[in-house]
């Protein structure tokens, strides 16, 4: 029997999409940084947004990546501080 790490539950998704955003910001410059980037992206298009939502959450979160890989961790970080600032988490 292989022991497997258990997948946290979340009450919604806007909460583990907000989780995603805050371990990325919190890492940025670790790997960790863009798989919870890559998480964020994924939870965000299952989640019930209007076209304008959708497009500044996307938006904001392919210009951290971007900048992630490109090691502008200031620049990630920003866009990150914008987009939780956006949803009303800081």
């Amino acid at each position: 029997m292989s022991v497997c790490t258990p997948i946290p539950k979340f009450p919604s998704l806007h909460a583990e999409l907000v989780i995603c955003l805050q371990r990325a910001y919190e890492n940025m410059g670790l790997p960790t940084a863009l798989d919870s980037l890559s998480r964020a992206l994924f939870v965000i298009k299952t989640l019930a947004l209007s076209t304008s939502e959708f497009a500044l959450l996307h938006n904001r979160l392919c210009n951290a990546r971007r900048y992630s890989m490109q090691e502008e961790w200031g620049a990630a970080r920003f866009e990150l501080r914008l987009l939780l600032h956006s949803m009303g988490t800081l």
